[in-house]
């Protein structure tokens, strides 16, 4: 067992990191010196390169910029001196790269008006205090009351009686409430418009569907789609 940064005992080179463990926030950077020391402890002037996945760090002029999220390592490796044999001396520098904390969250939601017996999804995305958005958060999802309109771990709220409920999408301690109106059920009829009556493989048929109800058209009714077929 070699102790931390002597990997050459024929050389006797060994890599000191400054600092010699690294923690980043995504967006995030810090300076890295890397010295080179021979068996006597004598600094040593020789040229020191760096790899580390370049999706996720990039290290240049002494400087570690952080660009995506995980656990990473930089591999530093030191020139041989002229004349000087053995093994080439690297040290390896582990790299911790975090998301910066959730500011905002937009929920945005399928329909603006929730009726008993629709459902409603959200599409919810999360943004740093800097604009850029998180990959992928995790969302936990409540609802004020679960008799008026339930939510189920996707974000789908469901109205099941009428009044109001506040719907909370939460993440890594970060909540967006939004308040739904739960409405009684408009409409008697469905009108679906569009499509043909024949298709060829490859095609695109487009579809439209409006409740009906006593005083007309109603816009913005929530409308779960699916379809049967009847094969050759």
């Amino acid at each position: 067992f070699l102790p931390i940064g002597l990997t050459s005992q024929e050389s006797g080179l060994r890599l000191v990191a400054e600092p010699n463990v690294i923690s980043l926030e995504v967006g995030g950077s810090t300076s890295l010196t890397v010295r080179v020391f021979d068996a006597s402890g004598a600094l040593v002037d020789v040229p020191v390169r760096y790899a580390a996945p370049r999706q996720a760090i990039r290290v240049r002029n002494d400087v570690v910029q952080a660009f995506s999220a995980g656990n990473f390592e930089i591999v530093a490796t030191a020139a041989l001196p002229a004349g000087v044999l053995g093994e080439i001396p690297t040290l390896r520098i582990p790299v911790s790269i975090s998301w910066p904390g959730i500011d905002t969250i937009n929920l945005n939601a399928s329909a603006p008006i929730l009726f008993v017996g629709t459902t409603l999804t959200h599409q919810p995305v999360a943004f740093h205090a800097d604009g850029t958005r998180r990959p992928a958060p995790v969302f936990t999802w409540t609802t004020s009351d679960p008799t008026v309109a339930s939510v189920d771990a996707y974000g789908a709220i469901t109205g099941h009686s009428e009044g109001t409920v506040t719907l909370t999408a939460s993440t890594e301690g970060t909540s967006r409430e939004t308040s739904h109106t739960v409405r009684s059920f408009p409409a008697t009829e469905l009108l679906i418009e569009g499509g043909s009556d024949e298709a060829r493989t490859g095609d695109v048929l487009r579809f439209s569907a409006t409740g009906l109800g006593p005083e007309g058209r109603i816009e913005d009714l929530p409308v779960t789609w699916a379809y049967t077929f009847i094969p050759d």
